[in-house]
């Protein structure tokens, strides 16, 4: 974030950057190929819009902070199936100690 605020400067710093004298390494095929998959891959995960915001661990523990939060006495098939079996049993144990 505060590289795009400060463009003008990256750009200035850039150019420093590459003008300045000093020693050259020639790359070989083989380095050039790494660096060419790397901007790739990082290119691409960068702008990845087919991922949803909302991951499914954020999911799970909406539904557990809800029922703890309200004492449920019921949850949902479907929320209590996308629950891990570490969770679940514990809803269930919580359950059964309300009773």
């Amino acid at each position: 974030m505060f590289l795009l605020k400060n463009t003008k400067k990256l750009r200035i710093l850039a150019l420093l950057f590459f003008l300045t004298p000093g020693m050259s390494h020639a790359l070989n095929i083989f380095e050039i190929f790494l660096i060419k998959t790397g901007v790739a891959f990082v290119y691409y995960q960068y702008n990845d819009k087919s991922l949803n915001y909302e991951s499914d661990l954020v999911k799970k523990n909406e539904v557990l902070t809800n029922f703890y939060q309200n004492k449920l006495f019921s949850i949902k098939s479907d929320q209590f199936r996308n629950l891990p079996l570490q969770q679940q049993m514990l809803v269930i144990e919580e359950l059964h100690l309300q009773k």
